[in-house]
């Protein structure tokens, strides 16, 4: 129920035990057992993996998938998100591998002009 309602601005304690007919105690309760956690935690759990993964398949900014998934603000999405997978957004492995190709392909391009031994195509 959770993952259909992500990108729900009204997603909430209260929108979830309306959803599934179960009173905020009885949703703590059940979500706790379950999952290991409070509702607040898991919906923000729920919404971190899905961020991450739109970050990894799609060309969305931190910013518009901060939005996009209702976090107040891409600084308080960065905090949760580096809190919760342990690093950064800029030193996930994609984005490592992304900066280093742009990285390389800047210093080969830099001697192939500059020496002529290099020829090195590099797609961006």
């Amino acid at each position: 129920v959770v993952d259909d309602y992500l990108t729900d601005p009204a997603l909430n304690v209260e929108f979830l035990g309306g959803k599934l007919q179960l009173s905020r105690t009885q949703l703590f309760r059940r979500v706790k057992v379950v999952a290991g956690k409070g509702p607040l935690d898991y919906i923000r759990e729920r919404r971190l993996i899905r961020a991450d993964e739109l970050l990894r398949t799609t060309d969305m900014t931190i910013q518009q998938v901060a939005l996009e998934l209702c976090f107040s603000s891409p600084g308080y999405f960065t905090k949760c998100y580096k809190e919760y997978f342990g690093h950064l957004l800029c030193c996930s492995e994609t984005s490592v591998a992304y900066f280093a190709t742009l990285f390389f392909a800047h210093v080969f391009k830099q001697k192939y002009f500059c020496s002529g031994i290099w020829k090195l195509q590099v797609l961006l």
